[in-house]
């Protein structure tokens, strides 16, 4: 499944790239998160709860930053599982400089296996639509608390 999106903010490319950059801020953004293990600066697993009709539980992921670009660009990719399933998620952001703010153009790329998978494709795209819509809108959230 591949999301994407562009959004403004009222903050300059520096500090969108500070706090997407950093795994104590960018795991903030992520809903419903249980607990956060930092590894090093590029390195960080997140359990968080998940559900999806009848499934609920935990999954774990493990995300690395594969690109950082200092503010313009952060490419971000997680490896989990938990439910008796797998998925693989990609996050890559450009940052612009638009006035006194930024322009962020994104998309994520998500893949799902097992029992997951098994629950149906629409349900799946919903929710995963509507997790990824709220990463977005809590990274966008907490750039602009940085910049106050």
């Amino acid at each position: 499944m591949r999301f994407d999106g562009v959004f403004e903010v009222n903050a300059p490319p520096e500090q969108v790239f500070k706090v997407a950059s950093d795994p104590k801020q960018f795991s903030k953004a992520i809903p419903d998160v249980r607990k956060v293990t930092l590894l090093d600066a590029e390195r960080f697993n997140v359990e968080f709860v998940i559900s999806l009709g009848p499934i609920r539980g935990n999954m774990k992921v493990d995300f690395r930053y594969e690109q950082l670009t200092p503010n313009s660009k952060v490419l971000v990719v997680g490896n989990g599982s938990g439910l008796q399933s797998t998925v693989n998620l990609r996050i890559d952001a450009t940052i612009e400089p638009i006035g006194t703010g930024s322009r962020v153009k994104w998309a994520a790329d998500l893949s799902v296996g097992g029992l997951v998978a098994s629950v149906g494709g629409r349900l799946i795209e919903s929710v995963t639509k509507d997790k990824v819509t709220e990463i977005i809108n809590n990274l966008k959230k907490l750039v602009e608390k940085g910049s106050r």
